[in-house]
């Protein structure tokens, strides 16, 4: 399967935006991941449905490292019934698109760009 993207509600303050449930957002794409688009105002919605504790990674591409040092994604755990926001860091860094994988498709996704 390919990596799938995922479409950002726009948060603009210039229009209204219906914001859904967390339970309805996206099942995360297994095992290739999800790319979101990061223009650098780039929250991520992640909604743990499952009753185990499940991670979230975002990526930081090869290209971020510094003299030669392996570079690691940013991991989230989640807690069972748990919904975390983050925003996503520079795209300088994480890129753009950023590649976001979940641990089981129980993790639900949902992107937000303000």
């Amino acid at each position: 399967m390919a990596v799938v993207a995922l479409t950002p509600v726009s948060l603009a303050n210039h229009k209204s935006a219906t914001l859904v449930a967390p339970a309805s957002w996206t099942a995360a794409n297994l095992p290739d991941g999800n790319t979101i688009p990061n223009g650098g105002s780039t929250i991520l919605g992640m909604n743990n449905s499952g009753a185990s504790s499940r991670t979230v990674v975002v990526a930081i591409p090869a290209s971020a490292a510094t003299d030669s040092q392996s570079v690691t994604g940013v991991t989230h755990t989640l807690a069972a019934g748990e919904v975390k926001y983050v925003k996503l860091g520079n795209p300088g860094v994480y890129g753009n698109p950023t590649l976001v994988t979940a641990s089981h498709a129980e993790v639900l996704l949902k992107a937000f760009t303000i």
